[in-house]
């Protein structure tokens, strides 16, 4: 058997490194991704407890201090959102 030549050797070393700078990239983009949706549910989260604590002070003709959130209904991180949309409907 022959020995590869050092220019495929620097060319399947090249393959190499572009595959695990892809691997890195991906794994950065689903960090990225997943902080991201974690901040928009937070951001949710924050603006139903506002809402609903102005619904009960318009309700209630309070102060702003005077209501108090014990519980807003808001998705787990890791709840699955495919069970929770839309009902499937069937054809006519």
């Amino acid at each position: 058997m022959t020995p590869l030549p050092p220019t495929i050797w620097l060319l399947m070393g090249a393959v190499a490194a572009l595959a695990v700078v892809a691997m890195l990239y991906m794994f950065a983009s689903l960090i990225r991704n997943e902080t991201h949706l974690h901040d928009l549910r937070v951001d949710v989260a924050n603006l139903q407890s506002n809402y609903l604590r102005r619904m009960l002070r318009l309700k209630k003709g309070g102060r702003w201090e005077d209501v108090e959130i014990v519980d807003v209904n808001v998705l787990d991180d890791h709840a699955d959102e495919t069970s929770e949309s839309a009902p499937s409907r069937k054809a006519a």
